[in-house]
């Protein structure tokens, strides 16, 4: 919904992309409903967003979406399991090795996004590309 028609809707309207991107990712972050997360999930948003602009495919979109969420899981079923304490962390403060996994999937993504653009895919600027 985010990337494949808000934020194409957005750029039309605001005729500039990456203000339609900001305030996709402005408007994702709130629609999660945790307002002390918003950084966080914000961020997240613009990363999807250039993604889906410089990818040109949700497919880009859904496998982020999807390595955040499974690090999520995977890290509350061990701290369930005693094997990593995450008690006293708050969102904006995780360990090392997530961020730094965090980090390595982010750059994956956009690499496998500028390839794509690079093998001739066109940018998404608008819905029809999808």
């Amino acid at each position: 919904f985010f990337r494949g028609a808000m934020q194409g809707i957005l750029c039309r309207c605001f005729r500039n992309t990456h203000v339609g991107i900001v305030v996709t990712a402005a408007i994702f972050s709130l629609m999660h409903g945790e307002v002390f997360a918003f950084l966080p999930r914000f961020f997240m948003g613009l990363l999807l967003g250039y993604l889906f602009l410089y990818g040109g495919s949700l497919w880009i979109n859904a496998a982020a979406h999807f390595a955040n969420n499974a690090v999520l899981v995977v890290l509350c079923f061990l701290c369930a399991r005693g094997v990593v304490d995450l008690q006293h962390v708050d969102s904006l403060d995780l360990p090392w090795y997530v961020t730094l996994l965090g980090a390595a999937v982010a750059v994956v993504l956009f690499c496998v996004a500028f390839r794509r653009r690079s093998d001739g895919a066109s940018p998404a600027t608008d819905i029809r590309n999808e």
